[in-house]
């Protein structure tokens, strides 16, 4: 059996029931899922070149937008954003990480 203690003033006190419970849920509980702009770098970084340099403003915009908060107007930037056709399963791909 796992004894459960934590330190006070330097002396080991054994961890009330609840205490335990939340240590425990601590321990179990799944990692945050990743933030949805590293989501979206990871998809813009597998871009050629040439779309990632023509993309970098809308980038921007929506790396912005992510920050403070506005995950709509991010949203409707990429929805927004004119591609050539080669590109828009990567966009859809892109708007699918908001779902």
């Amino acid at each position: 059996m796992t004894r459960y203690v934590k330190m006070i003033n330097g002396v080991e006190v054994e961890m009330t029931p609840e205490e335990i419970a939340t240590r425990q849920a601590e321990e179990n509980a799944e990692p945050p899922p990743e933030p949805l702009n590293v989501r979206l770098d990871a998809v813009f970084i597998t871009l050629p070149l040439e779309a990632r340099a023509q993309f970098y403003e809308k980038k921007a915009a929506v790396k912005l937008a992510l920050e403070q908060g506005d995950v709509e107007a991010a949203q409707a930037i990429i929805n927004g954003a004119s591609v050539p056709s080669e590109l828009e399963a990567v966009r859809q791909s892109l708007l699918q990480l908001f779902a």
